[in-house]
């Protein structure tokens, strides 16, 4: 009887001993971090939308691409071919 009182006393110990009460105080530590990271995230969302509400849409300025336009047609057009030199 006093060898199974000792055994529950060490079941008990590995159950609810103080690695059970540490880990629980650690899971319960990283709860509150996580919450308050939850937290933080709303604000700064609710942040963000705000600032996206004050904010006005400009149109950017869209500079004409500069093209060639073509020969006027009463300019004269000679054609010169170069003979390619040999080697």
């Amino acid at each position: 009887m006093a060898l199974q009182a000792l055994q529950i006393e060490l079941l008990k110990r590995d159950r609810f001993g103080q690695r059970s009460e540490r880990s629980r105080r650690l899971i319960d530590q990283l709860e509150l971090a996580l919450e308050a990271a939850e937290a933080t995230a709303t604000e700064d969302e609710a942040a963000a939308a705000v600032a996206a509400a004050k904010t006005t849409t400009v149109t950017a300025f869209v500079r004409a691409r500069p093209s060639r336009q073509p020969l006027p047609a009463h300019l004269p057009r000679t054609r010169v071919v170069i003979p390619s030199t040999t080697c």
